[in-house]
């Protein structure tokens, strides 16, 4: 009687063809990992803009009252606008930080501190790298140093105003922390936000 032993497990050129898989794996996707966190951070910071934008907006629309305004009223003819201000988002070019504001002074812009609402920090290395005013026209201007987008009242108008005047429209262009991805966050005076590679 001839009984034939079998062996049960693996063996050694199959345990190192199955590390040598593991690892090419773990190497490619290592190497790659920087790239997509910084696309993740790029993607969840200009959703971020956008509902920024939004909150603006709805706190324009609703009866939203800001704190007394310890000053003059500005160009306000009421007390109830200083009071109940339309809202908007001041952006800067070069920097990581944007503001939400009320413009308790009716100026259509942001005057530091007084009016600041809330502040919003970019995280994971993403700032604004340029502004871009009047993107639909022929020959856009680019190189804007800073922007105010406000949502006036009682209309849910919007204003765009720079350094240069005022906009029918802004494209905010974001930029991840290497440089090597970006998005665009366009705000029309219609009321439109949309986001762009």
């Amino acid at each position: 009687m001839n009984i034939k032993k079998t062996s049960r497990g693996f063996t050694l050129v199959e345990l190192v063809v199955v590390i040598g898989i593991v690892s090419l794996i773990s190497t490619v996707t290592l190497a790659n990992f920087p790239n997509f966190r910084d696309r993740i951070a790029l993607n969840k910071e200009s959703g971020k803009v956008a509902a920024a934008l939004r909150n603006a907006q709805s706190f324009s629309l609703g009866v939203r009252q800001f704190a007394s305004f310890p000053g003059p009223q500005g160009a306000c003819d009421e007390v109830f606008q200083s009071n109940f201000p339309s809202y908007g988002v001041s952006f800067t070019a070069g920097d990581s930080a944007y503001y939400l504001f009320g413009d308790v002074n009716c100026n259509v812009g942001r005057d530091e501190g007084a009016e600041e609402v809330e502040s919003f920090i970019l995280e994971g290395g993403v700032r604004i790298q340029e502004i871009c005013v009047d993107i639909d026209d022929e020959t856009p201007t680019c190189g804007v140093p800073w922007t105010d987008v406000v949502y006036a009242r009682p209309f849910p108008q919007v204003k765009i105003s720079s350094e240069a005047g005022s906009h029918a429209s802004v494209q905010l262009n974001l930029q991840s922390r290497d440089g090597a991805t970006g998005r665009h966050v366009i705000i029309r005076n219609t009321g439109q936000v949309s986001v762009e590679n």
